[in-house]
């Protein structure tokens, strides 16, 4: 979920994001030069975040427990891409394959990447 507005103008505190009963994830909150990123997940899921490296700062990622006593991790991202970013493709290939090579069971990366020429079918 994209948080900071386009023009920059309102500022958001963290406390009037916050939900009863879910822990909040997010990056690029506090600062001007980016809209910030977030995801709530259900408290008694136990998330936990992941760090892969600030490069790409428009994410956020978190590991979750897959099933209960599971030793099993799924590893969640979310990113927002700007339709005006030139060089974030790199960075966004690179947080992509860092992902890739963890240890979790499932991996699952989504958000608005602002992809204007990809193929759909």
């Amino acid at each position: 979920m994209e948080v900071n507005t386009k023009t920059g103008n309102e500022a958001t505190e963290l406390c009037e994001l916050q939900i009863k009963g879910y822990d909040m994830f997010h990056s690029n909150l506090t600062r001007n030069d980016g809209r910030g990123v977030l995801v709530y997940v259900k408290t008694e899921l136990e998330a936990s975040p992941v760090i892969f490296h600030e490069e790409f700062q428009e994410s956020v990622s978190i590991s979750i427990p897959v099933g209960s006593g599971s030793k099993d991790k799924m590893l969640i991202g979310c990113v927002y891409i700007s339709p005006n970013s030139s060089d974030v493709n790199d960075n966004l290939l690179r947080l992509i394959n860092d992902a890739n090579n963890t240890p979790f069971s499932s991996i699952l990366i989504l958000g608005d990447f602002n992809f204007p020429h990809i193929e759909t079918f």
